[in-house]
């Protein structure tokens, strides 16, 4: 039995070296593209899909959600009072951050509309529309596609920018 152990081991040691190589070659190939945003913009279904039209549906996306305005954004989730038991993101001891989020996705533009609030009340995000009113605070969504069909290296990637830019809200760690 100890025999299969070491077998598995050796496997996953081999599997993590190739992974840590195409890691240290990795390139992006695009630059980071950047949608701007406010609550008003988010509320209206059909202007939130006029400022999503651009957003890619498919491919390998690292995104992060920032704003100057990070300690209005962050007292308006600490005031929201959540009735409805709805899934919020989690609120991380960064609360001097201006970046909110850091996440990746293979269906971007699915993504952002929940973060929005546009998901059912079991996914976990952001959900904007459900406790952020005012209209003032803009808000950042920057992306980039990534050159790469290996999750373990879009996860990767998106660890190391969330352990970089120590966002207000989520999670750290594989969802995989």
């Amino acid at each position: 039995m100890n025999n299969i152990l070491t077998i598995a081991k050796n496997f996953q040691i081999e599997y993590l070296k190739d992974t840590i190589i195409e890691l240290e070659n990795f390139q992006e190939i695009d630059n980071f593209q950047q949608i701007k945003f406010t609550i008003t913009d988010i509320l209206i279904y059909e202007n939130l899909n006029y400022l999503t039209n651009n957003i890619p549906s498919t491919g390998k996306f690292i995104y992060f959600f920032n704003t100057n305005q990070s300690d209005l954004v962050f007292g308006h989730f600490l005031n929201y009072k959540n009735k409805e038991n709805i899934k919020l993101t989690r609120k991380n001891n960064f609360d001097k951050s201006e970046n909110l989020y850091v996440g990746s996705s293979n269906n971007l533009h699915k993504r952002f509309k929940e973060h929005c609030g546009y998901a059912s009340k079991s996914t976990y995000a952001i959900k904007f529309k459900e406790w952020l009113t005012d209209d003032k605070i803009e808000i950042k969504f920057n992306y980039i596609k990534l050159n790469t069909e290996n999750q373990l290296i879009l996860q990767n990637i998106e660890n190391g920018l969330w352990k970089t830019m120590k966002p207000i809200f989520g999670k750290y760690g594989s969802k995989y």
